[in-house]
């Protein structure tokens, strides 16, 4: 029986439960300033995605199905509360996670340059992808507008607020004793 135990990972479950738990609770906290407060630091009338933000980051930090899972499950809660049933968000959310997982599998460096511009990528995905299913659904045909008055405004915002978010994707997806060489670049 001990020549197996050698070979299982060692693995800190309390720790890693309280990460999830840690992650989910800053990720609702992150969804109630976003529906609620974050409307008053509106550029331009553009507003960063601090939902998307972390949930980006956070996928590409963990990588792993729970990276995922959580993605999806708060572009449907965004859904929910801006009340578009469709289900919009939490698929683009799903699919663009599932990107940066594929990142995190990809990257050995994930210092806050390599989030940083992970999120610019996706965000750029992300709007161009909202502006293209809404074309599609409903006809909108302002396209080209909503790109360089929408879609590239906000990925830049949304590259200025990954750095403040940054301690608490490495709070959130990184073991106790990696935290420090990680997230100390």
């Amino acid at each position: 029986m001990r020549v197996l135990n050698r070979f299982q990972p060692k693995t800190d479950f309390m720790g890693s439960a309280v990460q999830y738990l840690l992650a989910v609770v800053f990720v609702l906290f992150l969804i109630v300033v976003q529906t609620t407060i974050v409307h008053a630091a509106a550029v331009f009338h553009v507003v960063p995605g601090l939902v998307f933000v972390f949930c980006m980051c956070y996928s590409i930090k963990k990588g792993g199905l729970p990276a995922v899972v959580l993605s999806a499950a708060c572009g449907f809660l965004l859904d929910m509360l801006n009340g578009r049933p469709q289900g919009l968000d939490a698929l683009l959310y799903l699919y663009i996670s599932l990107g940066c997982v594929t990142l995190h599998d990809c990257l050995y460096n994930k210092s806050l340059k390599v989030l940083t511009a992970g999120v610019l990528a996706a965000s750029v995905v992300y709007g161009a992808a909202t502006f293209g299913l809404n074309f599609l659904l409903w006809g909108e045909t302002r396209i080209g507008f909503a790109f360089t008055h929408k879609i590239i405004p906000e990925a830049l915002y949304n590259c200025i607020v990954t750095p403040i978010l940054y301690p608490f994707v490495c709070k959130c997806s990184v073991s106790k004793d990696s935290r420090r060489s990680v997230c100390r670049e």
